[in-house]
């Protein structure tokens, strides 16, 4: 019985999880990052999380799938940082130094700002 039962649930389990989540996007404005240019009225197909299949025009949605409406949007794929500061990658002491150089320089921001302002004939 107790088999039965444990077959019987892995087996739900699978079914769900072997289903094809689907959704689809209609995008206004869809950035072609190969080409770079602008394709207007885009459908945009996502299949388990992963892009499957974009197509010009708004295709037709079927009733299982999900839809998401951004006709009126821009849409641009994820974009990645790329910059990094040197300093800070590689010195485990890096947040420390910058707090100790934050602490310095304050006061002789604030008086620069006070001498400019007085410059200025302005008061704080």
């Amino acid at each position: 019985m107790k088999f039965k039962f444990t077959f019987f649930l892995l087996l739900t389990v699978f079914i769900a999880v072997a289903q094809d989540s689907m959704t689809y996007i209609h995008a206004g404005h869809l950035l072609d990052t190969k080409n770079g240019e602008w394709q207007n009225q885009m459908t945009i197909t996502v299949k388990n999380d992963r892009v499957s299949k974009v197509e010009k025009g708004f295709k037709d949605v079927p009733e299982d799938g999900t839809y998401i409406n951004l006709k009126d949007k821009w849409v641009m794929p994820g974009f990645t940082d790329m910059h990094v500061h040197m300093e800070t990658e590689y010195n485990p002491h890096a947040y420390v130094q910058n707090m100790w150089m934050i602490q310095q320089m304050l006061p002789i921001a604030l008086s620069n700002m006070q001498r400019l302002l007085y410059y200025l004939d302005l008061q704080l």
